[in-house]
């Protein structure tokens, strides 16, 4: 009887802790980039104009 109770709370356990596991898995953090490092590649993927660009830097002066 009480082999049967702990091995049910170990289960449980187990099963738990599984759970936690796959529900938050653990990801390498993106590395942020700078406000001038976004800018810059808005610019170099084309979504930014030149002068664009320099008033954004400007800006963050």
């Amino acid at each position: 009887m009480v082999f049967w109770m702990v091995a049910i709370w170990a289960g449980a356990v187990v099963l738990a802790i599984w759970a936690v596991v796959l529900l938050f898995p653990r990801t390498p953090a993106l590395p942020r980039l700078s406000p001038r490092e976004i800018a810059r590649t808005r610019y170099a993927g084309g979504e930014l104009t030149a002068p664009q660009l320099r008033e954004i830097l400007k800006a963050l002066d």
